[in-house]
Formats: C-alpha cells, sequence, structure tokens
C-alpha cells in the first residue's frame, strides 16, 4: 500500500495531501508509526535527491508533535525552498507549534536558527521578535518578577525596534514593550504616550489599533481614571459591533462597571454577551453574570460582592498577594456567604499564575468537594486536570480527571478538549 501510494505522490505532487489524508487514518498504532518511520527514513537513504520523503517526514514529526525531528527535516526542506522565496514557512510552523505546545525551549532553538540564517525579507525581525516575544512569556510567568528580568525584557524590545528591516511589524513589537513598561515597570503614562503613538499614526491595522485603545484602557484603570477607561473601550465597541473585538471592548466595560459597584450596569452589559460568538466571551460573561445574581439574592446590597469586586481589581493591577488577603477577608466578614465558590475559584486562578500550584490544586478540590454542582464544577474538574498535566507531574491523575470530565460534564464546554487530551495522554496515534 505504501509503495503504491509513495508512487501516486511522486507522479502527482498536487496528490499529496490525500495521500498524508490515507496514511493518518491507517496510523493508529505507535508500533505503525514507528514502522512507517524506519520505511520512510530508508527511502531517503536510497533516494537522498527526492522531495517527497522528506515531505512526509516533516508531516509525519508534525502529527506525532515530535518537534525535534520536525526541525531538522524542515531546515532541509526551507534550505530548497527558501532559496526562492527566502522565506523559512516551515521553519517558521514547527516554532510557532512548539511554542503552541508550551515547548518554549524548541521554540527559541528554531527561531534563534531562523534569526542566524535567514535575515532577508524581515524573516529574521519575525525571529528575533518572537524571541523577545517568549522571553516574555516566561517573566508574565514568572512569581515573583524580578525588576532586573523586566528591565532587561523592556531593553530587548527598544533593541529589536531600532532594526532597520523591521517594515510593517514594528507596531506590534512597540504595542509589547508598551505593555510591559507600564503594566510591569508600572510606568503608565510612559505607555500610554506609546500606545497612543500606534493609535494615531495611523499605520497599524485596525486590530491592532484596536488592541493598543484596550491597553490604554486598562493603563487609566490603574492610574485610577476610569472615565478614559470606558471611553477608549466603548470607541473600540463602537468600530467593532458583533464581532470578538466588539465584544471584549464591551467586557471590559462590564468589569469596569462591577469594579466601581455598579451591578446593575454590569449586568447589562453581561447579558448582551452570553450571546457572543467567542466561547470564551461568552464563559467570561456568563460565569461573572451568575456570580453577581446568585450573589445579590440575599446579600441585596452586595456588600459582600463589592469586596470580591476589590480584589479583582487588585489582580488586574499586579497585587496578587492583595487580592488574595482581600478573598480570605470575606468569609470572616460575611460568615456563610454564597461568595464562597466563587472565593475559591478566584483564589485557584491567582494561585495557578503565580506558580503556586499546589495550593491552586487545593482550592479547586475544595470546589470539586463542597460545591461540584455550582457554576465553577467543570472549569475547577478542567483546570485541576490540566494542573496535574502541565504543572505538577502527574500525567495519570490528569487522565482519570479528564475522563471524570468525560462521564461528569458531557455537555461542558470543555468536553472536547478533556477528550482530546485524555486520549493524548492514553498514547492514541496519528
Amino acid at each position: 500500500m505504501l509503495d503504491e501510494l509513495f508512487g501516486q505522490a511522486e507522479r502527482n505532487p498536487e496528490a499529496l495531501m490525500e495521500v498524508q489524508g490515507v496514511l493518518q487514518l491507517g496510523l493508529e498504532k505507535k508500533e505503525d508509526v514507528a514502522q512507517f518511520e524506519r520505511i520512510l527514513l530508508g527511502k531517503l537513504q536510497s533516494n537522498p535527491q527526492s522531495s517527497l520523503y522528506p515531505q512526509l517526514l516533516y508531516w509525519l514529526y508534525i502529527q506525532q508533535k515530535d518537534f525535534d525531528g520536525a526541525f531538522v527535516q524542515a531546515k532541509a526542506l526551507d534550505r530548497n525552498e527558501a532559496a526562492a522565496s527566502g522565506y523559512p514557512g516551515k521553519l517558521f510552523e514547527v516554532a510557532a507549534l512548539a511554542l503552541s505546545n508550551a515547548d518554549l525551549a524548541k521554540a527559541e532553538e528554531v527561531y534563534g536558527y531562523i534569526a542566524s540564517n535567514y535575515p532577508q525579507r524581515g524573516a529574521a525581525f519575525q525571529a528575533l521578535k518572537a524571541l523577545v516575544g517568549i522571553k516574555e512569556q516566561r517573566l508574565a510567568a514568572a512569581y515573583p518578577r524580578p525588576m532586573a528580568d523586566v528591565n532587561a525584557l523592556v531593553a530587548a524590545y527598544a533593541a529589536l525596534l531600532k532594526r532597520q528591516d523591521a517594515t510593517g511589524q514594528t507596531a506590534a513589537a512597540k504595542r509589547s514593550m508598551a505593555r510591559a513598561i507600564g503594566f510591569w515597570q508600572q510606568r503608565t503614562d510612559t505607555a500610554i504616550m506609546m500606545l497612543n503613538e500606534i493609535v494615531t499614526t495611523g499605520r497599524a491595522n485596525p486590530e491592532l489599533t484596536a488592541l493598543a485603545k484596550l491597553d490604554m484602557g486598562d493603563l487609566y484603570l490603574l492610574k485610577g481614571e476610569p472615565w478614559e477607561s470606558t471611553l477608549l473601550y466603548s470607541q473600540v465597541e463602537l468600530d467593532n459591533k458583533e464581532s470578538p473585538m466588539g465584544h471584549q471592548a464591551k467586557l471590559r466595560n462590564a468589569k469596569l462597571s462591577f469594579y466601581k459597584n455598579e451591578f446593575a450596569l454590569a449586568q447589562e452589559h453581561l447579558d448582551v454577551l452570553k450571546l457572543a460568538t467567542s466561547r470564551e466571551i461568552a464563559n467570561d460573561a456568563m460565569q461573572l453574570s451568575l456570580m453577581i445574581q446568585n450573589n445579590l439574592v440575599l446579600d441585596t446590597l452586595g456588600a459582600g460582592l463589592a469586596f470580591y469586586a476589590r480584589a479583582d481589581l487588585a489582580e488586574l493591577k499586579g497585587d496578587y498577594d492583595g487580592a488574595i488577603r482581600t478573598l480570605d477577608s470575606i468569609p470572616s466578614l460575611f460568615a456563610g456567604h454564597s461568595l464562597l465558590d466563587d472565593l475559591l475559584w478566584k483564589k485557584a486562578t491567582i494561585y495557578t499564575r503565580t506558580g503556586r500550584y499546589q495550593l491552586a490544586a487545593a482550592d479547586l478540590q475544595t470546589i470539586l468537594d463542597k460545591y461540584k454542582d455550582e457554576i465553577y464544577g467543570d472549569d475547577a474538574l478542567f483546570a485541576l486536570a490540566e494542573l496535574n498535566e502541565r504543572h505538577l507531574g502527574n500525567k495519570p491523575q490528569a487522565m482519570a480527571l479528564y475522563e471524570q470530565m468525560l462521564k461528569d460534564f458531557p455537555g461542558s464546554i470543555f468536553t472536547v478538549e478533556a477528550r482530546k487530551r485524555y486520549r493524548a495522554l492514553r498514547g492514541d496515534g496519528v
């Protein structure tokens, strides 16, 4: 069968995708995948001039998320293809896939190779920008965040912006630099000025311009100027009606009302967003809306919610310990309040963000033990499975939790992803 498929692809290169589709259906077992790889390597040795077998090997490694093997084949393929185009498309694909699968070390290696070997047509700048982005991603996950590292990141962005081959890509780098200056160095005025330059020059695309406005709104909120924030959020909302960007702006306006303890107004925004096309936005809106609704039934003045909103704003400002202290004060001030599951969920998300994974796991388990049938039941189960898989190193437990997700919450928005991850941990094939 393989000989026939190889012959078909050799005779008609346009049939390669069809051949890959047939192979994908047939390669279900690990031993079949290993045998197929051996056959391809043998064919490549026998036919070193053929472009088919490197392409199939590259495809196989990508399917298996074997980024080491994919990197080797991508170098060979791009060496030929980029000779004409000057752009190493497959190398960028490997780097992006490694990044999306949280393999930061491999992504750094591939982007570093591109930066060193492909200076033409902006490829080097794109790779260098990605490398600085990875540095930023590592720093975002760090807790506490060393200021020396923040300063080094800002300096790296500044050096990037000085390059002469940054055509058309500088606005995105400038936005990232401004965010680091504003949110991490807490130089909000400088950051707002940089973001305003992106907005007013007219060189950035509409999406990037809208993102810069949202960032400016967030920074004004940190400065204690919420009216400037709502003005910017509303501009983005009006310019991007019925789109994910517009919904994101409306969600920010809803949260702004929440921070100001204007719970009824926040509810109005959130009721619209429940029907948003973006699953993530609709889910966030639904959760906040239900939390407001449920907790105003007995606490009609919203005193407990006001404390929660204060903690939420502290988290936005990066004052994670202050947020935890505020959340921990609520049970003693409002004994038996219906916010208790909300507090556990918020604390778990903060602990996860700040790398305190055991504390996060404990709070998530408490939600499952005491409040499994409340609004955070499926969220807590999926988050706990993800913690075990990615941070606690307990993949058997993660697999068990993903399986429990499929049984206990078959209608959850996390079900499809849980099934995918369960199968991957079980070792299913391509």
